[in-house]
Protein backbone atom coordinates (compact mmCIF):
# COMPACT_ATOMS: atom_id res chain seq x y z
CA UNK A 1 0.00 0.00 0.00
CA UNK A 2 3.07 2.27 0.29
CA UNK A 3 3.38 2.46 -3.50
CA UNK A 4 -0.32 3.25 -3.80
CA UNK A 5 0.15 6.06 -1.29
CA UNK A 6 3.08 7.55 -3.21
CA UNK A 7 1.20 7.40 -6.50
CA UNK A 8 -1.86 8.99 -4.93
CA UNK A 9 0.11 11.89 -3.49
CA UNK A 10 1.67 12.52 -6.89
CA UNK A 11 -1.73 12.37 -8.57
CA UNK A 12 -3.30 14.74 -6.02
CA UNK A 13 -0.52 17.29 -6.48
CA UNK A 14 -1.07 17.23 -10.24
CA UNK A 15 -4.81 17.60 -9.92
CA UNK A 16 -4.56 20.48 -7.46
CA UNK A 17 -3.30 22.67 -10.29
CA UNK A 18 -6.29 21.70 -12.43
CA UNK A 19 -8.98 22.20 -9.76
CA UNK A 20 -10.10 25.59 -11.02
CA UNK A 21 -10.69 24.22 -14.53
CA UNK A 22 -12.84 21.27 -13.51
CA UNK A 23 -16.49 21.04 -14.39
CA UNK A 24 -19.30 18.89 -13.06
CA UNK A 25 -19.51 15.71 -15.13
CA UNK A 26 -22.18 13.86 -13.14
CA UNK A 27 -24.76 15.54 -10.92
CA UNK A 28 -27.03 13.41 -8.72
CA UNK A 29 -29.97 15.41 -7.40
CA UNK A 30 -32.35 14.22 -4.68
CA UNK A 31 -32.03 10.59 -5.75
CA UNK A 32 -34.55 8.22 -4.13
CA UNK A 33 -34.92 4.48 -4.64
CA UNK A 34 -37.68 2.48 -2.92
CA UNK A 35 -38.08 -1.29 -3.01
CA UNK A 36 -41.46 -2.86 -2.27
CA UNK A 37 -40.93 -5.70 0.20
CA UNK A 38 -44.56 -6.80 0.48
CA UNK A 39 -47.76 -5.88 -1.28
CA UNK A 40 -50.93 -4.65 0.31
CA UNK A 41 -53.40 -7.35 1.12
CA UNK A 42 -56.21 -8.21 3.48
CA UNK A 43 -55.30 -6.86 6.87
CA UNK A 44 -51.77 -5.76 5.99
CA UNK A 45 -50.07 -2.68 4.60
CA UNK A 46 -47.51 -2.37 1.84
CA UNK A 47 -43.96 -2.48 3.24
CA UNK A 48 -41.38 -0.30 1.49
CA UNK A 49 -37.63 -0.19 1.93
CA UNK A 50 -36.02 3.15 1.07
CA UNK A 51 -32.56 2.03 -0.05
CA UNK A 52 -31.47 5.48 -1.27
CA UNK A 53 -32.87 8.52 0.51
CA UNK A 54 -32.55 11.95 -1.13
CA UNK A 55 -28.89 11.69 -2.16
CA UNK A 56 -27.36 14.71 -3.92
CA UNK A 57 -23.75 14.58 -5.15
CA UNK A 58 -21.74 16.42 -7.80
CA UNK A 59 -18.79 14.56 -9.33
CA UNK A 60 -16.19 16.69 -11.07
CA UNK A 61 -14.52 15.78 -14.34
CA UNK A 62 -11.22 13.97 -13.76
CA UNK A 63 -11.67 13.22 -10.06
CA UNK A 64 -12.03 9.99 -8.13
CA UNK A 65 -15.12 10.23 -5.95
CA UNK A 66 -15.53 7.56 -3.27
CA UNK A 67 -18.71 6.14 -1.75
CA UNK A 68 -18.09 4.34 1.55
CA UNK A 69 -20.26 2.77 4.21
CA UNK A 70 -21.21 -0.55 5.71
CA UNK A 71 -23.00 -3.28 3.78
CA UNK A 72 -26.60 -2.40 2.96
CA UNK A 73 -26.13 1.38 3.11
CA UNK A 74 -27.10 1.87 -0.55
CA UNK A 75 -23.74 2.22 -2.32
CA UNK A 76 -24.33 -0.37 -5.04
CA UNK A 77 -27.98 0.67 -5.41
CA UNK A 78 -26.85 4.20 -6.27
CA UNK A 79 -24.47 2.78 -8.89
CA UNK A 80 -27.20 0.65 -10.44
CA UNK A 81 -29.57 3.63 -10.49
CA UNK A 82 -26.96 5.74 -12.31
CA UNK A 83 -26.67 3.08 -15.01
CA UNK A 84 -30.48 2.62 -14.99
CA UNK A 85 -30.07 -1.04 -14.12
CA UNK A 86 -32.55 0.01 -11.43
CA UNK A 87 -35.05 2.77 -12.21
CA UNK A 88 -34.92 5.46 -9.46
CA UNK A 89 -38.17 6.26 -7.68
CA UNK A 90 -37.49 9.98 -8.02
CA UNK A 91 -34.70 12.49 -8.51
CA UNK A 92 -32.39 13.51 -11.33
CA UNK A 93 -29.20 12.09 -12.78
CA UNK A 94 -27.53 14.70 -15.00
CA UNK A 95 -24.56 13.46 -17.06
CA UNK A 96 -22.73 15.98 -19.25
CA UNK A 97 -25.70 18.31 -18.99
CA UNK A 98 -28.37 15.71 -19.89
CA UNK A 99 -30.94 14.26 -17.49
CA UNK A 100 -30.55 10.59 -18.37
CA UNK A 101 -33.78 9.65 -16.58
CA UNK A 102 -35.70 11.62 -19.20
CA UNK A 103 -33.98 10.06 -22.22
CA UNK A 104 -35.54 7.59 -24.63
CA UNK A 105 -34.04 4.11 -25.04
CA UNK A 106 -32.14 5.18 -28.17
CA UNK A 107 -30.81 8.34 -26.53
CA UNK A 108 -29.82 6.39 -23.43
CA UNK A 109 -27.74 4.00 -25.52
CA UNK A 110 -25.81 6.98 -26.88
CA UNK A 111 -25.10 8.27 -23.37
CA UNK A 112 -24.15 4.85 -22.02
CA UNK A 113 -21.25 4.78 -24.44
CA UNK A 114 -19.65 7.46 -22.28
CA UNK A 115 -20.37 5.91 -18.86
CA UNK A 116 -19.48 2.32 -18.05
CA UNK A 117 -19.56 0.13 -14.94
CA UNK A 118 -17.19 -2.47 -13.50
CA UNK A 119 -18.84 -4.89 -11.08
CA UNK A 120 -17.50 -6.36 -7.85
CA UNK A 121 -17.28 -10.02 -8.88
CA UNK A 122 -15.57 -10.30 -12.28
CA UNK A 123 -16.42 -13.96 -12.82
CA UNK A 124 -20.11 -13.29 -12.13
CA UNK A 125 -20.21 -10.29 -14.50
CA UNK A 126 -18.44 -12.06 -17.40
CA UNK A 127 -20.44 -14.52 -19.50
CA UNK A 128 -18.82 -17.92 -18.89
CA UNK A 129 -20.00 -19.17 -22.30
CA UNK A 130 -18.25 -16.43 -24.30
CA UNK A 131 -14.63 -16.06 -25.30
CA UNK A 132 -12.74 -13.12 -23.86
CA UNK A 133 -12.41 -11.54 -27.30
CA UNK A 134 -16.18 -11.64 -27.79
CA UNK A 135 -16.84 -10.25 -24.29
CA UNK A 136 -14.62 -7.22 -24.90
CA UNK A 137 -15.87 -6.73 -28.46
CA UNK A 138 -19.57 -6.88 -27.53
CA UNK A 139 -19.89 -3.17 -26.54
CA UNK A 140 -18.40 -2.20 -29.90
CA UNK A 141 -20.92 -4.39 -31.71
CA UNK A 142 -23.84 -3.01 -29.70
CA UNK A 143 -22.86 0.58 -30.46
CA UNK A 144 -21.98 -0.11 -34.10
CA UNK A 145 -18.37 1.00 -33.74
CA UNK A 146 -16.13 0.12 -36.70
CA UNK A 147 -15.99 -2.87 -38.98
CA UNK A 148 -14.87 -6.36 -37.98
CA UNK A 149 -11.17 -5.74 -38.55
CA UNK A 150 -11.24 -2.41 -36.71
CA UNK A 151 -13.05 -4.00 -33.77
CA UNK A 152 -10.54 -6.86 -33.65
CA UNK A 153 -7.67 -4.37 -33.58
CA UNK A 154 -9.33 -2.28 -30.87
CA UNK A 155 -9.95 -5.36 -28.68
CA UNK A 156 -6.30 -6.38 -29.01
CA UNK A 157 -5.16 -2.85 -28.06
CA UNK A 158 -7.35 -2.68 -24.96
CA UNK A 159 -6.43 -6.19 -23.77
CA UNK A 160 -2.76 -5.34 -24.11
CA UNK A 161 -3.38 -2.09 -22.25
CA UNK A 162 -4.85 -3.91 -19.22
CA UNK A 163 -2.08 -6.53 -19.22
CA UNK A 164 -3.86 -9.45 -20.91
CA UNK A 165 -2.08 -11.20 -23.79
CA UNK A 166 -4.35 -10.80 -26.86
CA UNK A 167 -3.27 -14.30 -27.91
CA UNK A 168 -5.19 -15.69 -24.92
CA UNK A 169 -8.43 -13.95 -25.94
CA UNK A 170 -9.80 -17.17 -27.42
CA UNK A 171 -10.07 -18.60 -23.90
CA UNK A 172 -13.10 -18.26 -21.65
CA UNK A 173 -13.21 -16.37 -18.32
CA UNK A 174 -12.87 -19.46 -16.10
CA UNK A 175 -9.33 -19.94 -17.45
CA UNK A 176 -8.17 -16.69 -15.81
CA UNK A 177 -7.40 -15.77 -12.22
CA UNK A 178 -9.50 -13.28 -10.27
CA UNK A 179 -7.10 -10.42 -10.95
CA UNK A 180 -6.93 -11.25 -14.66
CA UNK A 181 -10.73 -11.55 -14.85
CA UNK A 182 -11.08 -8.10 -13.30
CA UNK A 183 -8.69 -6.72 -15.90
CA UNK A 184 -10.86 -8.27 -18.60
CA UNK A 185 -13.90 -6.57 -17.05
CA UNK A 186 -11.95 -3.29 -17.13
CA UNK A 187 -11.06 -3.88 -20.79
CA UNK A 188 -14.75 -4.34 -21.61
CA UNK A 189 -15.54 -1.04 -19.87
CA UNK A 190 -12.64 0.84 -21.51
CA UNK A 191 -13.11 -0.37 -25.08
CA UNK A 192 -15.60 2.44 -25.84
CA UNK A 193 -13.33 5.19 -24.44
CA UNK A 194 -15.83 6.31 -21.74
CA UNK A 195 -15.62 9.52 -19.74
CA UNK A 196 -16.92 7.98 -16.49
CA UNK A 197 -16.20 4.61 -14.91
CA UNK A 198 -18.41 3.41 -12.04
CA UNK A 199 -16.29 0.97 -10.05
CA UNK A 200 -18.38 -1.14 -7.67
CA UNK A 201 -15.84 -2.52 -5.18
CA UNK A 202 -13.56 -3.70 -8.01
CA UNK A 203 -10.79 -4.98 -5.71
CA UNK A 204 -12.70 -6.39 -2.74
CA UNK A 205 -12.70 -9.94 -4.15
CA UNK A 206 -8.96 -9.89 -4.88
CA UNK A 207 -5.89 -10.73 -2.81
CA UNK A 208 -4.12 -7.77 -1.19
CA UNK A 209 -1.12 -7.95 -3.54
CA UNK A 210 -3.41 -8.05 -6.57
CA UNK A 211 -5.46 -5.17 -5.14
CA UNK A 212 -2.40 -2.91 -5.21
CA UNK A 213 -1.66 -3.86 -8.82
CA UNK A 214 -5.22 -3.12 -9.95
CA UNK A 215 -5.35 0.19 -8.03
CA UNK A 216 -2.03 1.34 -9.51
CA UNK A 217 -3.27 0.37 -12.95
CA UNK A 218 -6.51 2.33 -12.44
CA UNK A 219 -4.50 5.41 -11.48
CA UNK A 220 -2.27 5.06 -14.53
CA UNK A 221 -5.13 4.80 -17.02
CA UNK A 222 -7.03 7.61 -15.32
CA UNK A 223 -4.21 10.01 -16.02
CA UNK A 224 -3.64 8.66 -19.53
CA UNK A 225 -7.29 8.76 -20.64
CA UNK A 226 -8.58 11.60 -18.41
CA UNK A 227 -11.16 9.33 -16.79
CA UNK A 228 -13.54 10.18 -13.98
CA UNK A 229 -14.18 7.50 -11.34
CA UNK A 230 -17.09 6.85 -9.02
CA UNK A 231 -15.36 4.41 -6.69
CA UNK A 232 -17.53 2.32 -4.38
CA UNK A 233 -15.51 0.73 -1.60
CA UNK A 234 -15.89 -0.56 1.94
CA UNK A 235 -12.14 -0.60 2.70
CA UNK A 236 -11.40 2.83 4.16
CA UNK A 237 -7.64 2.39 3.72
CA UNK A 238 -8.22 2.13 -0.03
CA UNK A 239 -10.66 5.06 0.05
CA UNK A 240 -8.19 7.29 1.88
CA UNK A 241 -5.34 6.72 -0.56
CA UNK A 242 -7.26 6.34 -3.81
CA UNK A 243 -10.08 8.89 -3.68
CA UNK A 244 -9.99 12.66 -4.04
CA UNK A 245 -13.31 13.18 -2.25
CA UNK A 246 -15.37 10.76 -0.17
CA UNK A 247 -19.04 10.57 0.79
CA UNK A 248 -19.99 8.43 3.80
CA UNK A 249 -23.41 6.78 3.49
CA UNK A 250 -25.59 5.61 6.35
CA UNK A 251 -28.94 3.89 5.73
CA UNK A 252 -29.19 5.28 2.22
CA UNK A 253 -28.32 8.91 2.97
CA UNK A 254 -25.12 10.95 2.94
CA UNK A 255 -23.84 11.41 6.49
CA UNK A 256 -20.66 13.29 5.59
CA UNK A 257 -18.86 14.45 2.45
CA UNK A 258 -15.41 16.02 2.20
CA UNK A 259 -12.00 15.94 0.63
CA UNK A 260 -10.37 12.61 1.44
CA UNK A 261 -7.54 14.05 3.52
CA UNK A 262 -9.91 16.35 5.42
CA UNK A 263 -12.43 13.57 6.08
CA UNK A 264 -9.90 11.19 7.61
CA UNK A 265 -8.03 13.92 9.49
CA UNK A 266 -11.11 15.69 10.85
CA UNK A 267 -14.26 13.52 10.78
CA UNK A 268 -17.31 15.41 12.07
CA UNK A 269 -20.16 12.90 12.04
CA UNK A 270 -20.16 10.35 14.90
CA UNK A 271 -20.61 7.53 12.39
CA UNK A 272 -17.57 8.69 10.40
CA UNK A 273 -15.60 9.01 13.62
CA UNK A 274 -16.33 5.38 14.45
CA UNK A 275 -15.35 4.24 10.95
CA UNK A 276 -12.10 6.22 10.96
CA UNK A 277 -11.17 4.91 14.40
CA UNK A 278 -11.27 1.38 12.98
CA UNK A 279 -8.94 2.13 10.06
CA UNK A 280 -5.48 0.54 10.48
CA UNK A 281 -2.50 2.78 9.73
CA UNK A 282 -0.30 0.99 7.15
CA UNK A 283 2.67 3.36 7.52
CA UNK A 284 4.69 2.64 10.72
CA UNK A 285 6.03 6.21 10.69
CA UNK A 286 2.55 7.71 10.95
CA UNK A 287 0.94 8.09 14.37
CA UNK A 288 -1.98 5.87 15.29
CA UNK A 289 -5.46 7.39 15.27
CA UNK A 290 -6.16 6.32 18.84
CA UNK A 291 -8.40 3.71 20.40
CA UNK A 292 -11.27 2.26 18.43
CA UNK A 293 -14.74 3.68 19.02
CA UNK A 294 -17.20 0.79 19.07
CA UNK A 295 -20.84 1.67 18.44
CA UNK A 296 -23.67 0.15 20.44
CA UNK A 297 -27.38 0.01 19.68
CA UNK A 298 -29.29 -1.53 16.81
CA UNK A 299 -29.77 -0.47 13.21
CA UNK A 300 -33.33 0.60 12.41
CA UNK A 301 -35.22 -2.49 11.13
CA UNK A 302 -35.84 -2.71 7.40
CA UNK A 303 -38.96 -0.85 6.32
CA UNK A 304 -39.49 0.82 9.71
CA UNK A 305 -39.69 4.61 9.70
CA UNK A 306 -37.91 6.50 12.45
CA UNK A 307 -38.51 10.05 13.61
CA UNK A 308 -35.52 12.30 14.03
CA UNK A 309 -31.92 11.44 13.18
CA UNK A 310 -31.52 8.07 11.47
CA UNK A 311 -28.29 7.45 13.41
CA UNK A 312 -29.52 8.32 16.91
CA UNK A 313 -30.10 4.69 18.02
CA UNK A 314 -26.34 4.07 17.70
CA UNK A 315 -25.02 7.56 18.40
CA UNK A 316 -22.92 8.08 21.56
CA UNK A 317 -24.02 11.75 21.60
CA UNK A 318 -27.58 12.20 20.43
CA UNK A 319 -29.44 9.12 21.62
CA UNK A 320 -31.31 11.06 24.32
CA UNK A 321 -31.19 14.62 23.03
CA UNK A 322 -34.58 16.05 22.10
CA UNK A 323 -33.31 17.71 18.94
CA UNK A 324 -31.96 14.40 17.65
CA UNK A 325 -35.16 12.61 18.66
CA UNK A 326 -37.47 15.04 16.90
CA UNK A 327 -35.64 16.44 13.86
CA UNK A 328 -33.63 14.77 11.10
CA UNK A 329 -30.48 16.82 10.39
CA UNK A 330 -29.98 18.28 6.91
CA UNK A 331 -26.72 17.86 5.02
CA UNK A 332 -25.04 21.23 5.52
CA UNK A 333 -21.65 22.72 4.70
CA UNK A 334 -19.81 23.00 8.03
CA UNK A 335 -16.58 24.36 6.55
CA UNK A 336 -15.82 25.03 2.86
CA UNK A 337 -16.14 21.72 1.03
CA UNK A 338 -16.92 19.72 4.19
CA UNK A 339 -20.59 18.69 4.46
CA UNK A 340 -22.16 16.85 7.38
CA UNK A 341 -25.66 15.76 8.40
CA UNK A 342 -25.44 16.12 12.17
CA UNK A 343 -26.94 18.49 14.75
CA UNK A 344 -23.68 18.46 16.75
CA UNK A 345 -20.84 18.11 14.20
CA UNK A 346 -17.36 17.66 15.57
CA UNK A 347 -18.47 17.16 19.17
CA UNK A 348 -17.39 13.51 19.18
CA UNK A 349 -13.69 12.85 18.60
CA UNK A 350 -11.68 9.68 18.12
CA UNK A 351 -10.66 8.47 21.58
CA UNK A 352 -6.96 8.65 22.46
Amino acid sequence: MTQVSANKRHQTEGKACEGADRQVLLSIKNLVKDFILSRQGLGRQKQVLRAVDNVSIDIMSGETFGLVGESGCGKSTIARCLMLLERPTSGQVVFSGEDILALSTLELRRVRRHMQMVFQDPHASLDARMRVHDIVEEPLVIHGAGNRNERRQRVAEVLELVGIDPASATRKPHAFSGGQAQRIALARALVLNPDLLILDEPVSALDVSIQAQVLNFLQDIQQEFLLTYLFIVHDLVVAEYFCDRVAVLYLGAVAELADSQELFRNPLHPYTVSLVSAVPVPDPERPRRGARLVLSGEVTPVGQKQQGCRFRARCPLGGGRSRCLQHAPDLREHTPGHWVACHFPGELRTPN
